[in-house]
């Protein structure tokens, strides 16, 4: 990639290689061990309200913030924050 750096001028090249580059970031979704599955699952159990940093997957790249769950969506199986709906299966971790 480096070499065809000079040769960015060209649109479609430059947006190709900025393709390439956030490519090369993306991680594989990590594999969660049945104690980390049930961690999150005892913390969306005893929830009450407070803030917490949500880590979750989303599209190749590990992502982070700090909100508080307006609704737990049992039947689809999602979180939902004021900012994010996000599934169950995306969850990474939960930590207060």
């Amino acid at each position: 990639m480096v070499k065809w750096a000079p040769f960015a001028s060209l649109k479609e090249q430059s947006i190709y290689l900025n393709k390439l580059k956030v490519d090369r970031q993306k991680v594989e979704r990590p594999l969660l061990s049945e104690d980390e599955i049930n961690a999150i699952n005892e913390k969306l159990v005893n929830y009450d309200g407070e803030t917490l940093v949500i880590t979750y997957y989303d599209h190749g790249f590990i992502k982070q913030f700090e909100s508080v769950i307006s609704k737990i969506d049992v039947p689809n199986k999602k979180v939902i924050t004021p900012d994010l709906v996000i599934s169950f299966d995306d969850l990474i971790k939960l930590n207060d």
